[in-house]
């Protein structure tokens, strides 16, 4: 019904008709004084209906805690220093998703690089399936729940989402942030954290895919490559910035991460982390924290 037709049909319940002697009786007046006023407050609650779903459509997702989103490589000792001291050290409860590797099956090699010199974490799970039905299986993702960490390894980003991308193990991994965790990623686990994600290509073009969009700054959700400069994959990721130009990449270097906790964006590591828009680029080293001009073109706020 438009909003005509509702006035219309307002209108035709609650005016009195005129009698012979008085085309407009003395009720008519108040009575449209009061439609008057009952439709203005109509409009008025509407519109604010609108407003709080627009709101809600583009109110950013916060999340108080941190990613620690790796390029690749070796995993620096400062990193994975950092990664354990915010999972909570000794009594951190890791979870370690495997998924990506061709070694998925057998998760020592991906423990011995993450624990390194942690090996005292209280309790570590190993999450790992390509079924998208066990994925959205409570049972399967309950340690998540609980864990103070978790861990995302490297390897191919499509195994990654065709795994878990949309299913309830991504929903886990959004509340572990939410209520304070730290989730990490290297290599495929650092272009994942992106939606949609760089799922597979050659080091000068990308395709995408979905990804688990738990890298979000300002609301929106930036691209991320890795590797970046030892595969010399700038192109491929401005290539991607031109046919999403109100979106912004990160090209992060091997052994080196970018840390993301609240709203701030640092680096840490042996190399840099490249930030681009479609017309603008700039290089961020360890130690920095990484500021986004308020660029619109690069789809961030002012």
């Amino acid at each position: 019904m438009s909003t005509m037709q509702r006035e219309t049909q307002l209108a035709s319940h609650t005016v009195d008709e005129p009698d012979s002697k008085n085309k407009f009786p003395k009720k008519t007046s108040k009575t449209l004084k009061y439609m008057r006023g009952a439709f203005a407050a109509l409009l008025m609650s509407l519109a604010s209906t609108v407003a709080a779903a627009e709101n809600a459509e583009t109110e950013p997702v916060r999340h108080p805690g941190t990613l620690v989103v790796v390029g690749g490589g070796d995993l620096p000792d400062e990193v994975s220093d950092l990664f354990f001291k915010l999972a909570g050290d000794d009594e951190s409860e890791i979870a370690l998703i495997p998924t990506a590797s061709v070694y998925a099956d057998d998760a020592k090699d991906h423990l011995e690089y993450l624990l390194k010199n942690h090996a005292r974490a209280r309790i570590v799970h190993i999450l790992h399936t390509y079924d998208r039905a066990k994925a959205d299986d409570p049972a399967f993702s309950k340690p998540l729940e609980t864990a103070t960490g978790v861990w995302i390894a490297g390897g191919r980003q499509q195994l990654l989402s065709d795994a878990y991308a949309g299913t309830l193990v991504q929903k886990r991994l959004h509340e572990v942030l939410q209520r304070g965790g730290v989730i990490g990623g290297t290599s495929a686990g650092a272009s994942i954290l992106s939606n949609p994600a760089i799922i597979d290509g050659t080091n000068t073009k990308a395709n995408t895919g979905p990804g688990f969009g738990l890298l979000q700054i300002n609301g929106r959700i930036p691209i991320v490559d890795q590797h970046f400069s030892e595969r010399n994959r700038k192109e491929r990721l401005l290539r991607l910035m031109t046919v999403n130009p109100t979106r912004i990449g990160f090209g992060i270097d091997e052994k080196t991460a970018l840390i993301k906790s609240g709203n701030r964006m640092s680096v840490l590591g042996r190399g840099g982390v490249s930030l681009f828009s479609s017309d603008w680029k700039q290089v961020f080293h360890t130690g920095e924290d990484i500021v986004i001009p308020s660029l619109q073109v690069a789809g961030t706020e002012k």
